[in-house]
């Protein structure tokens, strides 16, 4: 199978969170029941966004990751390795060691992505992420570590 140099980074993107330093645990709400979900690609990944198509993210067995495309939120002065990068405080990574605010010259947003509707869990291993309205809630039930994303919030634990 070939795949586009978007997805290959994209897969890559979501391998590499895993290696990121863990943050706190802060806890977070439970997950919705899980409902019908887009089909994972054949390398194990389901790429989707929202239904708003604000969102889009990579979900697999060794993590998450989610990248907003508008947002009004504060963010952090962005730590010296991602001076050169483009983006900065719009894509977050989860794995069991926790959540990452990752610096990246790339995008998650891929042409075509399954949507997962409101309300709708996708599942893969311990990981989940749950579509809301113009957001997304992405969590790892084996560590308890979260995030959550929308145009004017953030919170990860």
């Amino acid at each position: 199978m070939k795949l586009t140099a978007i997805q290959a980074v994209s897969m890559v993107s979501v391998a590499t969170v895993i290696a990121f330093p863990a943050t706190a645990y802060a806890g977070g709400p439970p997950n919705p029941a899980p409902s019908p979900s887009p089909s994972p690609t054949p390398s194990g990944f389901y790429n989707f966004q929202n239904a708003a198509g604000n969102v889009s993210c990579n979900l697999g067995s060794s993590g998450a990751a989610c990248e907003i495309g508008n947002r009004s939120y504060a963010i952090p002065t962005p730590p010296p390795p991602c001076a050169q990068h483009s983006a900065w405080g719009d894509r977050f990574g989860l794995s069991s060691s926790g959540v990452t605010m990752d610096c990246h010259n790339d995008t998650l947003h891929l042409q075509g992505e399954q949507v997962l509707g409101d309300g709708q869990t996708l599942s893969s291993g311990t990981f989940s992420c749950t579509a809301e309205p113009s957001a997304m809630r992405c969590t790892d039930s084996g560590s308890g570590h979260f995030f959550y994303m929308s145009p004017g919030s953030y919170q990860i634990g």
